[in-house]
């Protein structure tokens, strides 16, 4: 964690803006040892960082508390259950960036599924005490029995629009316009050969029909200069009349 977001945190607070607009005043520190005992956790790294970041705060939970990763991929809570007893899987299409030190950009609400983590063995109760715990934060959190299918549906859109959107500069609601039915294919897939069941609503709307009204752009655009003025008028053509 930067040591200068740490500061400002403390020294200002942590300031919201966009979908919400709020300061809040907390506690942060990049010291792990400094952090008290838990009897929830919320992990959302990136992927990379999920091992050194457990490594570092196992003990905060100890032998009763319980960790949830709502970082959108897999592969996570198999990480987080070799240091942590109690794991619970979540996703959720909320997306925020950095907008400074200290203030972070809030794009929009949406749902937070979360599910134990079935390897784990983590009792259902700890699902529903933590949808009641971020509930009374103003969260829209859905609590499953198996959150399997929201994760599988999260991961099929982000692999489907997140690379369109990386290469041709188009925001999540153009490039998934595009790529609808590139989307679909692999649900039907992943449905044939596993048990998870893949849902194709939330709410009112799909995962991709969240996304079609918001100029958002992947991830990898939003944390990197990317130049890509020689690689995107291969794609002019195709994408001609969509708005970015």
């Amino acid at each position: 964690m930067s040591e200068e977001h740490t500061r400002a945190i403390n020294d200002s607070g942590l300031k919201i803006s966009g979908a919400a607009n709020f300061t809040v005043r907390l506690h942060a520190t990049r010291n792990s040892q400094q952090i008290p005992a838990c009897d929830f956790g919320i992990l959302a790294t990136k992927s990379v960082h999920t091992r050194a970041a457990i490594e570092q705060t196992a003990h905060v939970f100890r032998d009763s508390g319980a960790l949830c990763s709502v970082q959108n991929g897999l592969g996570n809570e198999e990480i987080v259950a070799e240091h942590v007893k109690y794991v619970i899987r979540g996703a959720t299409p909320m997306a925020a960036h950095l907008i400074a030190p200290g203030h972070a950009g809030f794009e929009f609400y949406s749902d937070i599924w979360i599910g134990p983590f079935e390897p784990s063995g983590t009792p259902y109760k700890y699902v529903e005490q933590l949808t009641a715990l971020l509930a009374r934060a103003g969260l829209q959190v859905v609590p499953l029995q198996d959150a399997r299918g929201w994760q599988w549906t999260k991961l099929v859109f982000n692999s489907a629009v997140n690379p369109v959107g990386a290469l041709t500069q188009l925001h999540h609601g153009a490039a998934t316009r595009v790529f609808q039915s590139f989307y679909q294919r692999p649900q039907c897939a992943i449905q044939r050969h596993s048990n998870a069941q893949l849902f194709a609503q939330i709410g009112d709307g799909s995962v991709h029909e969240i996304y079609l009204g918001l100029p958002l752009c992947a991830d990898v655009l939003q944390h990197a200069d990317v130049s890509l003025s020689g690689c995107t008028g291969a794609f002019s053509d195709h994408f001609a009349g969509i708005s970015t």
